[in-house]
């Protein structure tokens, strides 16, 4: 005959009460822990932690860790510089949601390996001023003086274009291309916003909306599709919705080269990006010949020709302004401006653009016709300050009164004589900076200050 042993029972019952306690305190810590991380003290102890990290102030306004979900950072807002907060009243970044989804089993290898980082709704907005910080020379540079440009001899052909000279850079090691086995890692992107606002000027110089997709970023390769929703220059639309094929070799992420439509002009694009320290990026755009219709320009002006061309290239480190490169060379055949409700007609048009080490310039820019030629160069250094001059070259009663028609306040302003007494320039010089232009029509002329 079978006996049980009273002892047990009890040793059943404390067997099943430490489960149940168990079992409380591991559905109560997930609990707990949201509420710590929700509190004040802890949101600003995050807070803290961010600007000890990236120097910009930040406020986050909930934070959530779960196993599905990973760790959520909700209501997160990096603020603008406290210099450019009064000009620039949207923050520096804001998003709904951040949302980290980690490998769980690397934690168990003392590892923070993350596998996606999700950003809902997130905007950028970069000041002008903050980028022309960073791309200031160690050494001050001088501002050189505008160039008068030569007059074209209407018995010559156009002057040929040729790419300006390379600068030197040093060259650097390629990113070694190691085999790679981990699992891809992903940044998402939900209707996500990117803006250039000039703080000076009060007014918005470079906007893409609607930046949605994936984009892989670690671990083995992968391809995926991002769309842009649109892209806007000084507040006109120049691209509608598009969709870029992305190619992830690591380190290297290419954008395949497709053809878009910017102002009613095909251009083929391409680009790439590694993923190492600074983030080199390359871009490559090209306008094969083709006719430009009539386009509207800011201020009521238009701008059409009977076919029009362009390269164009950047490259430098994303996060370091100072090392951007770039040259633009275009050129238009039978250009027409509208200005103001006047009509001019040229028979054709060049331009030069070329950035180095936070300094733009364009040294030569020209509309030529028989009956008025307009001849320019300009630059534009990283912190502000500027030098210009455009040459208006015309019959000396027509020069004079195109003088007369833009500055009518200012009395006898002087042409400049040229070598044959049937053509005379008028020249208009600019310099200052971005906050303060000075202006000077005409030869010695009377030095005016620009009024935004």
């Amino acid at each position: 005959m079978e006996t049980v042993d009273p002892a047990g029972k009890p040793r059943h019952r404390r067997l099943r009460r430490i489960l149940v306690v168990a079992a409380l305190l591991l559905s109560a810590t997930p609990l707990l822990l949201n509420l710590a991380l929700n509190s004040t003290p802890a949101k600003r102890w995050l807070a803290g932690k961010i600007r000890q990290r990236t120097g910009i102030e930040a406020v986050v306004s909930g934070v959530s860790l779960t196993p599905w979900h990973g760790l959520e950072f909700r209501g997160v807002t990096f603020l603008q510089p406290p210099s450019l907060r009064a000009a620039v009243k949207e923050p520096f970044l804001h998003s709904r949601s951040v949302r980290f989804r980690p490998v769980w089993l690397s934690l168990l290898r003392g590892k923070a390996d993350v596998q996606a980082v999700s950003f809902d709704t997130p905007r950028i907005v970069i000041p002008l001023e903050l980028l022309a910080d960073l791309a200031k020379p160690r050494q001050p540079a001088a501002v050189q003086g505008p160039q008068l440009p030569p007059v074209p001899a209407h018995e010559t052909p156009a002057p040929a274009v040729h790419p300006p000279e390379q600068a030197h850079v040093a060259p650097q090691a390629r990113p070694t291309v190691a085999a790679v086995t981990h699992p891809t890692g992903w940044l998402h992107l939900s209707n996500a916003s990117v803006a250039v606002h000039s703080a000076t000027a009060g007014r918005r110089l470079f906007e893409c909306t609607g930046l949605t997709g994936s984009v892989p970023i670690a671990g083995g390769g992968a391809q995926s599709r991002f769309t842009v929703g649109s892209l806007q220059l000084l507040e006109q639309r120049v691209l509608a919705s598009t969709t870029l094929d992305l190619d992830w070799k690591p380190p290297f992420l290419t954008t395949v080269a497709r053809e878009v439509e910017i102002a009613g002009l095909r251009v083929s694009i391409q680009g790439q990006t590694a993923f190492v320290p600074g983030l080199p990026l390359q871009v490559e755009a090209n306008l094969p010949e083709q006719v430009c219709p009539d386009t509207e320009l800011p201020g009521g002006h238009g701008f059409s020709a009977a076919t029009v061309a362009a390269n164009a290239r950047f490259r430098g480190f994303l996060l370091a302004p100072g090392t951007w490169q770039g040259e633009l060379i275009g050129s238009a055949k039978s250009p027409v401006g509208r200005v103001a409700g006047r009509t001019q007609s040229f028979d054709r048009g060049t331009c030069v653009l070329v950035m180095r080490g936070g300094v733009l310039s364009c040294p030569d820019a020209r509309l030529v016709s028989d009956d008025l030629s307009l001849l320019g160069n300009a630059t534009l250094l990283g912190d502000g300050r500027l030098a210009a001059v455009l040459r208006f070259v015309a019959l000396p009663e027509s020069a004079g009164a195109i003088a007369s028609r833009l500055f009518p306040n200012v009395p006898d302003i002087k042409l400049t004589p040229l070598s044959t007494p049937q053509r005379a320039a008028f020249d208009l010089e600019a310099f200052g900076d971005l906050r303060q232009i000075h202006l000077r029509p005409g030869r010695d002329g009377l030095v005016l200050t620009l009024q935004r």
